[in-house]
This record gives C-alpha cells, sequence and structure tokens, in this order.
C-alpha cells in the first residue's frame, strides 16, 4: 500500500469500505450545541429531523471517503471558532480579507464562518475529495445561496493545471482542518512551505488550524503497512517552525498549545493516553 508520503491521505489502508472496522460508528447519539444551532438556523432542518439527515448524510459519504472523520462523525466538530484568533479572522473577513480553508471536508468550518456573518465571496474552500465538498451543500442545504468557492484540489500539486495556481499570495487566512497530522515531518514542512506560498507576503498573514497531537511529539503509524506520520507536541511544532523559517527565510510568531482536556475516553477502540489536540496559530512578522 502506499505511505503517508502519497499527498493523498486516500491512497493508505485506511480507505476500507467496511462498517465493521473501528473508526464506523454504527450508532450516534447527538450533536453537539454549536452544530445544532447551525443545522437549525442555517440549514433550516427541524431539530426532530437533524438525527435522520446527519445519518443520512454521513452514510452517502462513507460511500465515497471511509475515513475515520467520516465514521465517526468528525466533519460535525467545528474547531475554528473555538481558535483564539477567530474573532480577528472574522472581523478582517468582513472588512474584505481572503480565506483558505484546506481540508474542508463537509465544509463545516466554513459554514460556521459565513452563520457568523464573514461574506462567503470572500472564503475558498478546498479538498480532495471533492464528493465530500459536494455533500456539504446537501448537510448544509445552501447550495443556490452560498457564495464560497469550493475546490477539489491537492496543496501539494504545483502543475500548471493545480486548481490553485491562481490563488498564489492571495490569502491573509489559511486553515488547516485537522489534516496536519496525516503526514511525515518532512511533508509537514513541505505543507507549510505550500501554505506560505498562497498567503500574502506581508505582516499579519496567518496559518492556523488544529490536528491530532501528543503529550510528547513522535511518529505514528496511522494503519498497518502505512508510514508513520509524525504528530507534534507544542514544542516539537516550535521546532518544524523553526526549520521552516530557516528554509524560506520568513520570520513567523509561533503559538502552539495542547489541549489538555481533549482525548478519547478509555475503552474507545481508538484510545490512546498519549493522544491530543494541537492547536496553532502562526503569523507573518
Amino acid at each position: 500500500m502506499a505511505s503517508m508520503e502519497n499527498t493523498d491521505p486516500s491512497k493508505t489502508t485506511l480507505v476500507v469500505d467496511d462498517k465493521s472496522v473501528s473508526w464506523y460508528d454504527q450508532e450516534f447519539c447527538d450533536v453537539r450545541g454549536d452544530v445544532r444551532e447551525v443545522l437549525v438556523n442555517y440549514a433550516h432542518i427541524a431539530p426532530e429531523n437533524i438525527h435522520e439527515h446527519v445519518m443520512r448524510t454521513r452514510d452517502k459519504a462513507w460511500e465515497v471517503a471511509p475515513y475515520p472523520c467520516i465514521g465517526k462523525f468528525w466533519f460535525l466538530v467545528m474547531n475554528l471558532h473555538r481558535l483564539p484568533c477567530y474573532p480577528l479572522v472574522l472581523s478582517e473577513l468582513k472588512n474584505g480579507a481572503k480565506f483558505l480553508d484546506l481540508g474542508s471536508c463537509m465544509g463545516q468550518d466554513v459554514r460556521r464562518l459565513v452563520y457568523d456573518g464573514a461574506p462567503g465571496a470572500n472564503i475558498v474552500g478546498v479538498d480532495i475529495k471533492g464528493a465530500l465538498l459536494d455533500l456539504g451543500y446537501e448537510l448544509w442545504r445552501d447550495r443556490e445561496t452560498l457564495a464560497v468557492k469550493f475546490l477539489e484540489a491537492d496543496i501539494f500539486d504545483d502543475s500548471e493545471a493545480a486548481p490553485l495556481r491562481l490563488y498564489r499570495e492571495n490569502f491573509d487566512f489559511i486553515h488547516l482542518g485537522m489534516i496536519f497530522h496525516l503526514f511525515t515531518w518532512k511533508m509537514q514542512v513541505k505543507l507549510m512551505e505550500r501554505c506560505i506560498m498562497f498567503l500574502k507576503p506581508q505582516n499579519g498573514s496567518m496559518i492556523m488550524g488544529q490536528a491530532v497531537g501528543r503529550v510528547e511529539g513522535g511518529d505514528d503509524a496511522l494503519a498497518e503497512n502505512v508510514a508513520a506520520s509524525f504528530r507534534h507536541s507544542a514544542d516539537t511544532f516550535k521546532k518544524l517552525m523553526e526549520e521552516v523559517q530557516e528554509k524560506t527565510g520568513i520570520k513567523f510568531e509561533v503559538r502552539a498549545d495542547i489541549d489538555e482536556d481533549w482525548c478519547l475516553p478509555p475503552g474507545h477502540p481508538s484510545f490512546d493516553p498519549m493522544m491530543r489536540r494541537l492547536v496553532i496559530e502562526v503569523k507573518w512578522v
């Protein structure tokens, strides 16, 4: 099987169209409050219909992308609006700033931005699986109203036909939505270099996001026969950014934190006592 050095995470043994795998939840208890709010007030889904709507959309998504984020309903987790920089991002977008969402999945964070008043025309959402972007319209019921531009694209694609090629030096903000941990250290450095390519080359331009992290950074194999990706602690991410700064000659203010309260409960099939959520903000200075 392909290793995680491949830029497409779908080309790994993680993709198993089998509902008996540990990352496919047969049951789903409830939609958390912030997402429920957007589903009711933005997508206009009656509260009593939310569960059926989510289950139906999830199973359609599983047919095209049987990833853990689909099987475990993580596509319903809105992380962006919890970042410390979110009020700044929202304010700047309302004033004309441009925003790139990498790893959009079904566009949950994009919808939260629009729900909070950001102009959709200032936002571009990207995922390597275009079918998930399309299902986002079904999940959020906004195909005819949402002005966000969605692209099926690979951030590592530097060919003349690359969909992102027209967006170099275009964005004030780039959001990495739970994708950083899918890659090795080497590819993570390259990912940051690619993100910088699409940032406006000016003070204040920012890369932000979340990833699966560890109390102590280190390699983690995501599945059998898959090369180990690197899951960061706050310290190892800062070291990675030192390497990025040395290679690019660009100075960044780097903030990285580990969410000590975020981990799977003991007894969960994917429980790892070292697992945490890494939260990052990288600002051009």
